[in-house]
């Protein structure tokens, strides 16, 4: 599992290892509610933080992803390099 981070500390998303391949999670729209952003559905009822979830695939198409700093774009080659060096945690600017 590799979790990113922004520059500030924010959740931005996870890669998750499945037996099917690399597998992004993340929301993708900045959201604030503390707790160094993890999700907290009482805030919102669940329907604001629907998470994005995509494999990582060869093709570098960008994901989207966001934290409290605002929404970003992540590169999928950038992603499988980190997991590739077994590196657990990303910070991005």
């Amino acid at each position: 599992m590799l979790t990113v981070h922004c520059a500030a500390g924010h959740h931005v998303g996870v890669v998750y290892r499945t037996p099917g391949g690399l597998v992004w999670a993340g929301i993708p729209h900045a959201h604030s509610h503390g707790g160094r952003d993890f999700v907290d559905a009482a805030h919102h009822g669940g329907h604001r933080d629907t998470p994005w979830v995509d494999w990582l695939a060869a093709q570098d198409y960008p994901l989207p992803a966001g934290c409290e700093c605002g929404p970003r774009s992540l590169s999928r080659a950038r992603l499988l390099e980190v997991v590739a060096t077994g590196d657990h945690r990303l910070i991005i600017d």
